[in-house]
């Protein structure tokens, strides 16, 4: 057979895409359009699982279709083929499940069901240049391996993925990154569009055409044409900087998906565009070393937040070197800045005036120190303020409110504690849930799954911005107290089931908590309410004792006790039952200081 008309054999059956034709021993079946089209791409993807939403785009391009259409097609098929012709992957797609004859002349797998006419299409007008505004010189990539090889992987089986990840994190530099790697798969080359300086969502259209040097015409829209030069094109097109322009970005984004099988479309956000098709991408940040574990110069350079600082320490103070004396402040740095790499580049450029431990010492004001950038940046890129200002704006009200109140939390939070604690005017607590995920999508609050119950954080270096806001907009006397009278209800849910035959669990969740029960504390005693600080405490003697957090205990029941009688407050049950920790300590831990507390 010719390599010009390529066919496929399974079976008894032959698909002949040139001319449209299914055959089974050489006898044309009768098989409708959209059956024939689904069967055609299901067979050149079948090195992967199909997802619904890319079946409907290439075989009902520009329609909207039930799913149902769908399944009645696959049923179609599997009656006219075998039941196990097409294979459901429950939650994700579709696959053919047939063996394909190799002896017979076929495309490799993953080629596009509209390959042949975008070929055809192609070959009636001259070939336009390919496009490459890619910049010729980047910084190195550092510890994005296992990140690069999953977009890789991922841009591979869909025709739209996005890069969502916090401000900083390096999503366009990851863009640029598998731009690269990908470059020589696209004859009509690789378009990166910046929409960073664009402020005007319906010029979106305009700065992409602009880019790719696509022309309005005076008979039609500049989106149709745009379309039109794209339908056409094999194409990996880059929206970078999506988040402040997301609505134009998606409708235009969800338009190239439906016109266009050769143009892959690489986007950067924040949050993820929110179109049927879509693939997101998380990018977190770079692994660091924990600042309280000692670590050789070699081990400590196994973490790519680590390298990344110094390499770009070393661009501006070459003769920096990491060694013994300073490998605790480096850690201290890349784990205080979260891993970020913008402001590791931006602290590492302090190193050409300071000394690491002096940059590590000055981390406490973040903001003031981290100030110095390229000149030729963003402008949001310059300063570790002005990156997390860009993401602060582009919020509505209620979602800064929220995240101004989360910034009480120490450790973590649950969203039941989110809703006690940030529910106040103008937030009730139905509004956390949709708030919060509102904030996850947007790449400001972390989501934790590992543990039992879902748990939420903030970066430190989003932590602190927030509580710069709550001061500002002085709720933290309110918020703190909410705060405290959550935690101190929570010890007092967890005390019963630290006796408990399960009473592991009990301590767990405790342990969970304790960074917000320790914080609950100081404010009881900052606040002058040591009375909910004794029934916190209290509820929680066991824990401490148990767990051997002996000094610890000691030093809340002193303070608390000497706040209550400061107050001028009567005894209460929670002040005694607090002296049971003392008790326990006194038969222990260390007896004369423990009766000496008992007989307080």
């Amino acid at each position: 057979m010719h390599a010009s008309t390529p066919s496929y054999r399974f079976d008894s059956f032959e698909l002949r895409p040139a001319q449209r034709l299914l055959l089974d021993d050489g006898a044309p079946l009768a098989v409708g359009a959209r059956a024939y089209d689904l069967l055609l791409v299901l067979i050149e993807r079948r090195d992967r699982v199909v997802p619904h939403d890319e079946l409907l785009n290439v075989v009902w391009p520009g329609l909207v279709v039930d799913e149902n259409n769908l399944r009645q097609h696959v049923s179609s098929l599997r009656k006219l083929l075998g039941a196990d012709a097409v294979l459901t992957v429950p939650g994700r797609g579709y696959r053919f499940g047939r063996v394909l004859d190799e002896s017979i002349t076929a495309p490799p797998a993953a080629t596009s069901v509209a390959a042949a006419s975008v070929a055809a299409a192609s070959t009636d007008l001259p070939r336009a240049a390919a496009v490459n505004n890619l910049p010729a010189n980047k910084p190195t990539l550092i510890g994005r391996e296992d990140d690069l090889a999953a977009v890789l992987a991922l841009l591979h089986g869909t025709h739209l993925l996005t890069l969502v990840g916090a401000g900083g994190v390096g999503k366009t530099r990851m863009a640029l990154e598998v731009a690269d790697h990908l470059a020589a798969d696209f004859p009509d080359g690789v378009c990166i569009v910046e929409l960073a300086p664009v402020t005007d969502a319906s010029l979106v259209v305009g700065t992409v055409a602009g880019t790719l040097d696509v022309h309005e015409e005076a008979t039609r829209p500049l989106l149709d044409t745009l379309l039109e030069f794209l339908r056409r094109r094999r194409l990996l097109l880059i929206l970078d900087n999506c988040e402040h322009l997301i609505e134009a970005c998606a409708a235009f984004a969800e338009q190239v998906l439906r016109c266009s099988v050769g143009t892959r479309t690489l986007a950067t956000s924040r949050e993820a565009l929110g179109v049927a098709g879509e693939v997101a991408w998380r990018l977190p940040s770079l692994r660091s070393a924990r600042p309280d574990t000692l670590l050789s110069v070699d081990a400590l350079l196994d973490y790519p937040a680590s390298r990344l600082f110094v390499e770009r320490a070393q661009a501006v103070a070459p003769t920096f070197r990491l060694t013994l004396d300073n490998t605790a402040a480096v850690a201290q740095i890349c784990h205080r800045l979260d891993g970020i790499p913008l402001a590791l580049e931006l602290a590492a450029a302090r190193v050409g005036a300071m000394r690491v431990e002096q940059v590590a010492e000055r981390l406490h004001d973040r903001f003031a120190l981290l100030t110095r950038s390229r000149r030729t940046a963003l402008q949001r890129h310059q300063t570790l303020r002005s990156l997390i200002d860009w993401s602060h704006e582009l919020l509505s009200e209620p979602e800064r409110v929220l995240w101004r109140r989360l910034s009480q939390f120490a450790g973590g939070w649950t969203l039941a504690a989110a809703e006690a604690v940030c529910s106040a005017p103008p937030l009730s607590r139905h509004d956390v849930l949709e708030l919060m995920t509102s904030l996850v999508e947007k790449s400001l609050v972390v989501l934790d799954t590992q543990s039992d119950e879902p748990r939420y954080r903030l970066l430190e270096t989003i932590r602190e911005y927030g509580f710069e806001k709550l001061l500002a907009a002085d709720e933290l006397q309110s918020t703190r107290g909410r705060h405290l009278r959550h935690y101190v209800d929570q010890a007092e849910i967890i005390r019963p089931t630290l006796t408990r035959q399960d009473q592991l669990r009990g301590h767990a969740q405790a342990e969970l908590e304790l960074d917000n029960m320790r914080l609950a504390l100081h404010w009881s005693l900052n606040s002058g309410q040591p009375e909910l600080g004794l029934r916190l405490f209290s509820s929680l003697t066991r824990f401490w004792y148990k767990n051997m957090h002996w000094k610890e205990m000691v030093g809340w029941q002193e303070r608390l006790a000497e706040a209550l009688r400061l107050s001028g407050a009567p005894p209460s049950l929670h002040e005694a039952r607090s002296f049971y920790g003392a008790a326990m300590l006194a038969t222990n831990y260390d007896p004369p200081h423990g009766r000496r507390l008992c007989e307080r």
